[in-house]
């Protein structure tokens, strides 16, 4: 898994994970699917990554910083984090990043049930995974969220869709909820995975992707610095192409 995304993935709050490991024995009434045609939305722009979603007007942001963002949905029982990875040189095929998005799960879930995973399931180029299980427990400094000898880990659906609209640009969007409430939800959690879209060109996300490696210290090899280039040229080339058959 991406250091990067693991690293967001240890930060998600406790508070958060206890409250959906008891949510194993709550019961809900029966609502109306929500979805972003019949309600109020909110275009949330996330300015460092250049990443945009539309979601519900009540969900609230939990944390932000530079390169990631964590919502917390109305009533509370579904998590939405989006982060990206940018310096990574290497060209992932679809199954590779259906790979990675299953890897994440694996760091949310405990031997999760993989439910579906899907490639290009929206317009460009994105891998979805869902999975069941029970939620790991998380540790929060001195301890633990809960303790499993008084609490048995509650099952929960963690979904991960991977955005890769460049090479070695990933960003994802890890969804943490119990199962009735994933099922409630599940048509909204599509329009707001197909609302996502960049706010920055190519050239800046590129730049972006140079300036981010420079920064941490992660000077590239000579392979991954030719695999690089072959994806900018490759993606220039296309574009060539596409110029010339539409002339």
């Amino acid at each position: 898994m991406p250091e990067k995304v693991q690293k967001k993935l240890l930060l998600l709050p406790g508070l958060l994970l206890l409250m959906l490991a008891c949510l194993a024995g709550c019961q809900s009434s029966e609502q109306a699917r929500p979805s972003l045609y019949d309600a109020p939305t909110n275009v949330y722009e996330h300015q460092q990554i250049g990443a945009v979603l539309t979601l519900p007007d009540s969900w609230q942001i939990l944390s932000e910083d530079e390169d990631s963002v964590v919502f917390l949905g109305e009533d509370g029982r579904l998590s939405l984090t989006l982060t990206w990875e940018l310096g990574g040189y290497t060209y992932f095929s679809d199954e590779g990043l259906l790979d990675m998005a299953e890897n994440v799960a694996e760091q949310v879930l405990q031997q999760p049930e993989i439910l579906q995973r899907l490639s290009g399931s929206l317009p460009g180029s994105n891998q979805l995974v869902t999975a069941l299980g029970p939620l790991r427990q998380q540790e929060q400094g001195a301890g633990e969220v809960y303790d499993k000898a008084d609490a048995a880990p509650a099952d929960a659906v963690c979904e991960v869709m991977i955005f890769s609209p460049l090479a070695a640009l990933r960003y994802y969007v890890i969804t943490v909820a119990d199962a009735e409430t994933y099922e409630q939800n599940a048509a909204l959690l599509g329009e707001i995975y197909a609302s996502f879209y960049l706010n920055q060109t190519e050239d800046e996300l590129y730049a972006g992707l140079h300036r981010d490696a420079e920064e941490s210290g992660d000077t590239p090899n000579t392979e991954d610095s030719e695999d690089t280039e072959n994806a900018e040229n490759n993606e220039l080339s296309g574009a060539d192409g596409d110029n010339g058959a539409n002339q």
